[in-house]
Parts: structure tokens; sequence; C-alpha cells
């Protein structure tokens, strides 16, 4: 029932950036964390986030928690801070930025829980008009999960879907391989997507008779 979580957020370093040294984990049992940046140089007290590409730059939050049992626990951020001018959402300025993990302990099965590593983050991607674009994930798991992949609805505050946001056409993604297609990219700017990874195991069960 212990778990260690780390957040990793690229965030914005140009324009509209809003630096943050803390952000609050909500464990999903009704308690929360407030999570100090935990990598980078020491910069006014606080690690400052390692520079991964223009305007962006890696923050890596991470906390330890146990849970008072078996159940399923959204961990999630609720956070104000996203960025603004995002195309395909309605005043994404004003809307919270919310992402989540689900995990399931179970005591009886001792059940490790592990969510796949990504090796190739969307953040530092950029795509031409007119011209198809593909984008791989690099997901797997350290513990042989199968994974599964779906494009799901940028979230706001509360769980729910950002206002005005929309997938833009020709965007689709193999469900078996985690590949991100968009056939004809064409309005320049700043596009967000969420890519749902649902992780499935086979498991036995020992029994004695």
């Amino acid at each position: 029932l212990n778990y260690s979580v780390s957040l990793y957020n690229y965030a914005n370093t140009c324009n509209d950036a809003i630096d943050q040294d803390t952000i609050t984990i909500y464990w999903g049992d009704g308690s929360s964390s407030v999570v100090s940046r935990t990598n980078g140089p020491i910069v006014g007290g606080f690690p400052a986030g390692v520079p991964v590409c223009d305007c962006r730059k890696l923050c890596i939050y991470t906390a330890t928690h146990k849970y008072p049992g078996d159940a399923a626990y959204r961990i999630h951020i609720d956070d104000p801070a996203r960025m603004a001018g995002i195309n395909n959402m309605i005043n994404s300025v004003g809307q919270n930025f919310y992402i989540y993990t689900t995990i399931v302990p179970n005591i009886l099965t001792g059940t490790t829980i592990v969510t796949p590593v990504v090796t190739n983050p969307l953040a530092c991607e950029n795509a031409c008009s007119g011209i198809p674009y593909y984008y791989d994930l690099g997901a797997y798991s350290t513990i042989g999960d199968s994974l599964s992949y779906s494009l799901g609805n940028c979230l706001a505050a509360g769980g729910y879907k950002a206002v005005g946001y929309a997938i833009p056409g020709g965007v689709s993604i193999d469900p078996v391989t985690g590949i991100l297609q968009w056939i004809s990219p064409s309005t320049p700017g700043i596009y967000n997507f969420a890519i749902d990874i649902i992780s499935y195991r086979r498991e036995s069960v020992a029994k004695n008779v």
C-alpha cells in the first residue's frame, strides 16, 4: 500500500510562463500533498528544473504515500497554470490543467503497480502544415504489462473536459502501437492532445486444495 509517485511536467518557459517550485498532488483517498520539484540546479533554494527544448523545461515532483486499504484511487493534479494560446480549446489560460492516473492496490495478491515509461515526450514535437505527421510515444512497461492507447479529452478543473476542446480532423492513434498520426496539419499554433494508456496484466493465482 506504499507508493512512490513522480509527476513529469514539461513547463512553459516563454511568454506567460509560471514557474512552480511546488505542485499539489491529490492521492484519491481524500488527502493531498504539496510536493517540491526535485530536479535541476538549486536556484533560490529550490531545484529549478532542466531545459529540454525551446520554451520547455522538465520539472519532476516526487512524493510517497501510504493508502488505507484496497480500492481504486485516482491520483491527479488540478493546476491553474495552463498555458495560453492553445488552438484546440477556448481560453486555455483560464482553464485548469488536470491529469491523472488510476491505481488499484490489492493486498491479497501483492500486485506491483508500475505506470508505463514514455521515452519520447510530446512536449517538444513540431509538425509542418500540409505534411503528414507521425509521433511515437515510445512507451513500454518495465514489468511486461500489455499496453493499449486511445485519444482522450484534455481535462480542466474537476476532471471535466476543457471548454471548447476538440481533436483536429485527421488525427488518430493506433491502439496497439501508440503511434499518433495527423494526416494534414493546417493552422499553425500550439495544440494539446491527451493520450490515454491502459496497462493490462495476466495473473495466475495458485490455490491449495
